[in-house]
């Protein structure tokens, strides 16, 4: 077994030792298990392991389709490629840090074994790290890919690649060391059987800190107070064009598409990716829970069958159910309740299978029709309270990962087969819902201490929230450099921006010392 040499260089040069080290470092650091060939049953598993992540990995083009269909048209590609930058992140976060924080040995909290840093040791211990690491990482992609909707069309790219590494790196590394990683939440009967917890609700805490301290989209905040053309950036005109002139560029196509000055820069801006992106989604999700058995050679009462079959129950039930009540009036947007929204049926599908995910291998299929159908209520309630709150989420990405994780944990609390409350009262059933409860309290707790004052360092520095301009003009012009799209162009607009909100303040301020004048005005006896 060839070995890292770092023992004291003795009786040689130090050149000597170089090349020892830089020798056993390209040719691999071969261990006891190199050679080692998996029985047939091992093989078998590692077929469905590597299988099942090929297809959660696949989630990401479904994500990606319902983020660009669901942003206004502005910023579709933007989107699109957000999602790239995302995966390709998580997997240097992951593999240089996040595995071997999650699954580095059986510490109580976070794992230490170097040798599942960087991979650096695979071959030397008999467990197949090579094919865990994939689909553990399939599922780490899940996470971060699930708070990015939260923050579209107003968050730099930069933003998203720091956010995106914590959590990869870091965050949820650290509670996969305390879940499935055997750690002392595991320990103590925690049960989140494919990551409504310890996949979502990370994700969807990360959301919630991110969509709170980013703030509403400018546009949101002029539909809200009904000035769709008070802000209105009309580059066509002739002052503005005669302000650009030295641009020598000809912006009427863009201004076409993406200066419209109305309502209808909120609207968006392609249905069809929306719904092919959830059926990738939804397809995608026989693996994200079917997979997590890890093997095919289970009792029927919990195998892939049944488990996916559960997850289809939920979530055709929460769907529906989600359509339903936004149709009879429970939605934010009022010129969407009585319609069939694409979004809505998408994210009441969404959080169907999150939240059946902590309990689909140990529940019967009448409990995983009340768990959907419980479900579109977290779905359309916690929508209504963020929309009281003017927390701007525009893929709803709270509702569905935070609101369906934290139910999916309760809910393997009420019908796990084995150890649910409503089964059987007894101190062991009341113990096992009180750690699920704990779980629920310690993630998001964990997760907030450690993303929240990221997000304010970010937007303290002003890293997070893009310049007023790019919002107004479009990442899809601004960020992903378009042709003509100079700094002086986007400097010319935020000056007209500016200009028009110190217009209007004036005239706002004007209108105030009137309506005081008229207030403070003695009465004529």
């Amino acid at each position: 077994m060839r070995e890292l040499n770092t023992d004291p260089v003795e009786n040689s040069t130090v050149s000597d030792a170089i090349n020892n080290i830089l020798n056993s470092g390209l040719t691999g650091i071969q261990g006891a298990y190199s050679s080692a060939v998996p029985s047939t049953n091992q093989g078998i598993n590692s077929v469905w392991i590597l299988a099942s992540a090929g297809f959660i990995f696949l989630m990401q083009a479904g994500f990606a389709l319902i983020e660009g269909g669901a942003v206004s048209k502005k910023n579709r590609n933007s989107m699109l490629i957000k999602n790239l930058y995302n995966v390709a992140i998580t997997g240097v976060a992951f593999w240089l840090a996040g595995y071997g924080l999650a699954f580095g040995g059986a510490d109580y909290f976070v794992g230490q074994d170097r040798k599942t840093f960087a991979s650096y040791g695979f071959e030397q211990v008999e467990f197949d790290h090579y094919v865990h690491w994939v689909i553990q990482f399939a599922y780490a992609t899940v996470v971060v890919s699930s708070f990015q909707g939260a923050l579209a069309e107003r968050t730099q790219l930069f933003s998203y690649l720091v956010i995106s590494a914590i959590l990869a790196g870091f965050v949820y590394p650290i509670i996969l060391a305390w879940t499935w990683g055997n750690g002392w939440l595991a320990d103590k009967g925690f049960h989140d059987f494919a990551g409504s917890g310890i996949v979502h609700l990370v994700g969807g805490t990360a959301a919630f800190w991110g969509a709170w301290i980013v703030g509403e989209r400018r546009a949101l905040a002029r539909q809200r107070e009904g000035q769709f053309h008070r802000h209105e950036v009309d580059v066509k005109s002739r002052e503005v064009q005669a302000e650009l002139d030295d641009l020598h560029v000809d912006f009427s196509k863009i201004a076409k598409k993406h200066f419209k000055g109305n309502e209808s820069e909120m609207q968006r801006n392609n249905n069809t990716f929306i719904v092919i992106g959830t059926l990738l989604v939804w397809a995608s999700y026989i693996f994200f829970t079917g997979g997590r058995t890890l093997t095919q050679f289970t009792a029927r009462s919990a195998s892939s069958g049944k488990i996916i079959q559960n997850m289809f129950i939920s979530s055709s039930f929460s769907a529906l159910l989600s359509v339903l009540l936004k149709r009879l009036g429970f939605d934010p947007c009022e010129s969407r309740s009585t319609k069939f929204d694409a979004l809505t049926l998408c994210n009441g599908a969404l959080i169907g299978m999150v939240s059946i995910s902590g309990v689909a291998d140990s529940c019967e299929n009448w409990a995983a029709v009340l768990i959907g159908g419980i479900s579109a209520f977290w779905y359309v309630g916690l929508a209504l309270i963020l929309d009281f709150y003017r927390i701007d989420d525009p893929l709803e990405a709270v509702p569905v990962h935070l609101g369906g994780g934290v139910w999916g944990l309760f809910a393997a609390g009420f019908f796990n087969n084995f150890h649910g409350v409503l089964f059987e009262h007894s101190l062991k059933q009341g113990q096992f819902m009180a750690y699920q409860i704990v779980g629920i309290a310690v993630i998001f707790a964990f997760v907030s201490a450690v993303v929240a004052p990221a997000f304010i360092i970010l937007s303290k520095t002003d890293a997070l929230r893009a310049d007023k301009a790019i919002e107004e003009i479009g990442f899809d012009v601004a960020e992903l450099g378009q042709p003509g799209v100079s700094e002086d162009f986007i400097e010319a607009v935020r000056e007209r921006i500016e200009a028009k909100e110190a217009q209007e303040r004036k005239r706002q301020e004007f209108t105030d010392d009137e309506h005081n004048k008229v207030a403070h005005k003695p009465k004529p006896y």
